[in-house]
């Protein structure tokens, strides 16, 4: 918009009794009061709503200087930083850096360990939902009650899990500070309280034998036959069902009967090996015949080229008349865990193959390849337990190995 005052214009306006505004363009305008004071006004909006900046009064601030101050408010703007807020704001030596500036640092020093997805989904949280109230918080001089009110934004939403888990994430970037002698405080630290509380919910599983083994003839009735076998497969192998969605023909050595997870799909950042019972291998014989034309062994129906979605095997279990409080996919890991241990197997051994993150000191100095750690042992206990689930559901184990001819014609 094309600046419309001019210096002759201005000395020339008189005060009239009444407030008298007169607009420069983008934002800027002169404000005559009735006494004939002449002040610079920027008006703007921020989150949706009308703000006023006052620059100073003219011809103190000559008409020149306030376009200047008006053109660094438009800018602050473009960043997502309020103006008003920032003048507020005392000199950044004494406040230091903003708090972005350190949650970016914070974000990729912690992050080198991470998988992608986890990196990715932390960032997405301090992004998303508290940068762009926080642009004008300085790491230095940063308040609880600023930080408080930025949280509550999220909890208001209904999103008490998400607000708690953001609280957390804000509280290590100044404990990250703290750690490089930015700040001397972390403002979270006796905050949590100041939150709804969390509802702290196990994830519902079904652990009872008899139970479990009517919960299998189910899924074997069930009609779809994709997310019928990737039910099938959490059973046998009790991964987290992020793993299996995205599991992949290329990651398995059927030679071996292994099926080897990258690191950068896994929670802990480190590669998992999953031994493959006959049972596990007999259902991924069958699927090869319905999605071998796909790179991924359970694809969407959306699409070859994506996995299925977290959220189908769930509502297949939704579907078979399983509640929130009985059953979730997650839950065979508990229902594989509890049983396991009730068979005597040791619950280190269980833990590794429930690629826990690694709490046990003995095991440091195999941190490299805590993957292959008793993989013998491990996969001696996965086809026991796959026959246990097969004793369930009243078939007969030591099944026939399946033709795995077609997996040698492929190079895997």
């Amino acid at each position: 918009m094309r600046n419309m005052l001019t210096d002759k214009t201005i000395r020339s306006i008189k005060g009239s009794g009444k407030q008298q505004k007169h607009a420069d363009g983008n934002g800027l305008t002169l404000v005559i009061q009735p006494s004939g004071a002449k002040l610079w006004w920027f008006r703007y909006r921020f989150d949706g709503k009308e703000r006023t900046l006052s620059i100073g009064q003219y011809p103190v601030v000559t008409l020149a200087e306030a376009r200047d101050a008006a053109a660094d408010a438009r800018k602050l703007l473009r960043n997502g930083i309020d103006p008003m807020e920032y003048k507020k704001t005392p000199d950044k030596a004494e406040h230091g850096r903003t708090f972005e500036e350190v949650a970016r640092e914070w974000i990729v020093t912690v992050s080198a360990q991470w998988s992608p997805g986890h990196k990715s989904k932390v960032w997405r949280r301090i992004d998303k939902d508290f940068l762009p109230h926080a642009r004008h918080l300085y790491i230095k001089t940063a308040t609880a009650p600023q930080i408080l009110s930025i949280v509550r934004k999220v909890q208001d939403r209904g999103t008490i899990d998400t607000a708690h888990r953001l609280l957390q994430n804000v509280g290590q970037v100044f404990r990250f500070a703290i750690a490089t002698g930015e700040t001397s405080a972390d403002p979270t630290a006796h905050m949590v309280n100041a939150l709804k509380p969390l509802r702290h919910e196990k994830y519902s599983s079904i652990t009872e034998p008899e139970e479990i083994g009517k919960l299998l003839a189910n899924i074997r009735n069930w009609r779809g036959e994709t997310v019928k076998r990737a039910l099938l497969i959490m059973a046998h192998t009790f991964v987290r069902h992020s793993e299996l969605c995205r599991m992949r023909w290329d990651e398995l050595d059927i030679e071996k009967k292994l099926w080897l997870i990258p690191a950068e799909r896994m929670k802990t950042g480190i590669p998992h090996v999953v031994p493959l019972s006959s049972q596990s291998l007999e259902i991924l014989d069958e699927l090869r015949t319905i999605n071998r034309d796909s790179g991924f062994v359970f694809p969407s129906p959306r699409g070859r080229t994506r996995p299925m979605s977290n959220a189908a095997m769930l509502s297949a279990i939704r579907d078979m008349g399983y509640d929130t409080e009985t059953m979730t996919v997650h839950g065979f890991r508990a229902m594989a865990s509890t049983n396991l241990e009730n068979m005597g197997y040791d619950s280190r051994l269980i833990e590794l193959q429930l690629a826990h993150k690694d709490q046990n000191k003995i095991r440091e100095a195999y941190k490299r390849n805590t993957h292959l750690i008793m993989l013998d042992e491990r996969s001696k206990m996965m086809q026991s337990w796959s026959d246990w689930l097969d004793r369930l559901r009243g078939v007969k184990t030591g099944l026939n190995s399946p033709d795995l001819t077609w997996w040698r014609s492929r190079s895997i």
